[in-house]
């Protein structure tokens, strides 16, 4: 599979590339599927682009780097929508907010 985005062109794909968020995203409901893209000039960032809408892409990194100490709390109803169990090895991330001065950067922890 291939899609068009708007930060780094055309981008093939494997269906186990794509990530599914059946509620959508807050704010971007109608937008279901996702993949997660490195950014090849920051080490730090990723990119959570919509597989749906090339012009939308969400920088994201790991949340450790903003709180050393985070923990994620899934429920049992959170691990069910995802099909993980507790014993699973999961990634977290985080959507982060840049400002035009990116002294200013923020990430919402709290957030499910």
């Amino acid at each position: 599979m291939r899609i068009q985005t708007s930060r780094f062109g055309a981008v093939e794909l494997t269906e186990e590339d794509i990530l599914t968020f059946p509620e959508g995203l807050l704010g971007f409901i109608g937008l279901r599927e996702f993949v997660l893209l490195d950014d090849p000039n920051d080490e730090i960032f990723a990119w959570l682009q919509s597989c749906e809408n090339p012009g939308i892409a969400f920088p994201i990194l790991e949340p450790e780097l903003f709180a050393g100490s985070y923990k994620v709390d899934l429920s049992r109803l959170d691990l069910l929508v995802i099909e993980a169990s507790k014993d699973d090895n999961l990634r977290y991330f985080t959507i982060v907010t840049i400002p035009e001065d990116p002294t200013q950067m923020t990430a919402n922890l709290k957030a499910r």
